[in-house]
């Protein structure tokens, strides 16, 4: 399992139980994670919150189910690169930010990388991203 996998896991899904590798029928491989019978607790704990922001969810279920991986990988560094420049007081410049997401995925063209940005801009998740 990797470092990061195992963290993700450990810390932040502490009622995980079962972890292993495993084989799609595709020949793919990957992890499986399953959860306990006993976290019925912590989905009572969690159904106030769902509640509370399921507009919220429901528009992110809406806009990134249809979504691959390797999208989910670009949108996901433009999110975190955002919100660096933010908690750096570094601004919001799509410029900047597109060419720092390439340097951090230089396999990504510089128009995939922009569209991907517009899109997360016009849906506004990048207006969620505040300095803490």
């Amino acid at each position: 399992m990797s470092p990061f996998l195992s963290i993700i896991t450990n810390v932040f899904c502490p009622s995980i139980r079962e972890r292993g590798h495993f084989t799609y029928p595709s020949g793919l491989s990957g992890y499986s994670i399953n959860a306990k019978q006993t976290d019925n607790k912590v989905l009572e704990n969690t159904t106030e919150i769902i509640r509370e922001y399921s507009k919220q969810i429901d528009e992110v279920i809406a806009s990134f189910s249809e979504k691959s991986a390797k999208e989910l990988e670009l949108y996901s560094t433009i999110v975190f690169v955002t919100s660096s420049f933010y908690q750096n007081s570094w601004g919001k410049e799509k410029g900047e930010i597109c060419k720092t997401v390439k340097g951090i995925k230089p396999h990504f063209s510089n128009d995939t990388i922009c569209e991907a940005y517009d899109d997360l801009d016009t849906h506004k998740f990048l207006d969620a991203i505040e300095i803490k």
